[in-house]
């Protein structure tokens, strides 16, 4: 009896291996700015933990700021089946869900697990040596000044904290020419 045939493995489409090319840079940037902040990776750090040309990195990113995006993008939305959070299936069970007790824990799960991959990210801006500035409403009550402070406090000088009087938690939609006015008049005072 002969062997049976089998049909040859399908080969990647051209679509899928850039996807492949896009997901692993996305996924050495990840790694890297968790691991050393944003200003501490440059692309060429990027392309060799990918393994691509630096060149490759630009033309799929174009900037490292838009790479930086995409991380993030990558970190809350996750690598299995990029969804927004309210497409994933922990947000239709809890949004379904009649008892809140159980409600409330599929929403801790789903956003646990993007807070789990994303948390790492947050600590990009504080590498390096940057001067930070922070324009703080002064009436913020959802993210009060007590918490730029602590961020001096934390991260040291590099972090000038330029306040604005009686100004809300939507300070910018609000009151953008304060906004201007403040971090112009810190930029001429240094």
């Amino acid at each position: 009896m002969s062997p049976v045939k089998t049909s040859p493995a399908l080969k990647p489409t051209r679509r899928d291996r850039a996807r492949a090319t896009r997901l692993g840079i996305t996924k050495a940037a990840y790694a890297l700015f968790c691991e050393r902040g944003y200003a501490g990776t440059t692309m060429v750090d990027i392309a060799e933990a990918a393994g691509v040309a630096v060149q490759t990195v630009y033309f799929a990113f174009h900037t490292k700021s838009e790479l930086l995006s995409r991380t993030y993008d990558f970190a809350v939305l996750g690598e299995d089946e990029p969804l927004p959070p309210e497409q994933q299936p922990w947000y239709s069970k809890m949004t379904a869900e009649p008892d809140v007790r159980t409600a409330l824990r599929y929403m801790v799960e789903g956003v646990g697990a993007i807070l789990t991959r994303a948390t790492p990210l947050e600590g990009w801006w504080a590498g390096g040596r940057a001067p930070i500035l922070v324009v703080q409403p002064t009436a913020d009550t959802i993210a009060p000044p007590v918490n730029a402070k602590m961020l001096q406090e934390d991260i040291g000088p590099r972090v000038t904290v330029v306040e604005i009087p009686g100004a809300g938690h939507a300070l910018l939609p609000e009151q953008p020419e304060a906004v201007a006015t403040a971090v112009i008049d810190h930029i001429r005072a240094r």
